[in-house]
C-alpha cells in the first residue's frame, strides 16, 4: 500500500498533539525562514530544538504541547513547508 499524501485540512488537530514532534529538514527551514522574513540561523534559534532522538531539528512546542505556529498564520506557513 502506498503512503497517502498529507493534505492539510486546516482543522488544527495535528497541530495540538501533546508531545507531537514536527521534524524540519534543511530545505524546510530555508523556506519557512524566508516566509517569516527571518534568517535561517535566527529561525533555528527561535523556533526549533533538537529532537529527542538527537537526529534532527523539530519545531518547538508550547507548554500545552501545541505547535508554536498554531493558530498564528492560519496554517499558511505549512504551504511553504511541503
Amino acid at each position: 500500500m502506498e503512503p497517502r499524501e498529507f493534505k492539510c485540512r486546516m482543522c488544527g488537530a495535528c497541530c495540538r498533539i501533546k508531545d507531537g514532534i514536527v521534524r524540519v529538514s534543511d530545505a524546510e527551514i530555508a523556506r519557512i525562514a524566508a516566509f517569516l522574513g527571518l534568517g535561517e540561523a535566527e529561525f533555528i534559534a527561535r523556533e526549533t530544538e533538537v529532537a529527542p532522538d538527537r537526529k534532527s531539528l523539530v519545531l518547538k512546542s508550547r507548554p500545552d504541547g501545541s505547535c508554536v505556529f498554531f493558530p498564528q498564520n492560519g496554517g499558511k506557513w505549512h504551504e511553504v513547508r511541503l
